[in-house]
């Protein structure tokens, strides 16, 4: 009955997106992500990190979280003082979503200025199912600059918006997701 379940989320899903499906030959960028020429429900997510952070300090001048298969415990941290903790929770169940083999998942992380590699290749790994660094789902090498990654880092201001762009409740973000 649950298999029932997934087969009609994913016809589904099918049903409202584009007619013209990827191309899942044999060396095309598809097999090289997913390494199978079955088809998935393709889903963008966008994520505001307008004002994620930690009182007056931007969550991108921090660290990220260690893995959890870090052997260092992981330090307790407040979900109300971090907004690490809930993009973790939002990459994982993101990536769950794609181990099902139904959905191929992108991500955009909408940012006001640029942001660390770190935090980049950070996102990455948490998606190993939807063809992110550390997938062994996908083909290839990790050291291929050339793989399509499943996050995109969208630079929303520029410099002499940077401040709007910060503020939350200027309504920014939002105006610059309907452009």
């Amino acid at each position: 009955n649950e298999k029932a379940n997934y087969s009609r989320l994913l016809d589904n899903c099918l049903a409202m997106g584009n007619e013209r499906r990827p191309n899942t030959d044999s060396g095309s960028v598809w097999d090289t992500l997913y390494g199978n020429g079955d088809d998935r429900c393709r889903v963008l997510f966008d994520l505001n990190t307008v004002g994620a952070g930690r009182s007056t300090t931007i969550l991108w001048e921090t660290k990220p979280p260690a893995p959890l298969s870090s052997s260092e415990p992981r330090p307790w941290i407040s979900e109300q003082e971090t907004a690490a903790t809930h993009l973790e929770r939002n990459l994982r169940e993101i990536d769950s979503m794609c181990a099902t083999g139904l959905v191929a998942a992108r991500v955009q992380v909408l940012v006001c200025e640029p942001i660390p590699g770190v935090w980049t290749d950070w996102m990455d790994s948490m998606l190993p199912h939807c063809g992110g660094k550390s997938s062994s789902v996908k083909g290839g090498n990790d050291d291929d600059e050339e793989r399509a990654s499943p996050v995109q880092i969208v630079v929303a201001a520029n410099a002499k918006t940077a401040d709007m762009c910060h503020d939350m409740k200027s309504g920014f973000m939002e105006q610059r997701m309907q452009d």
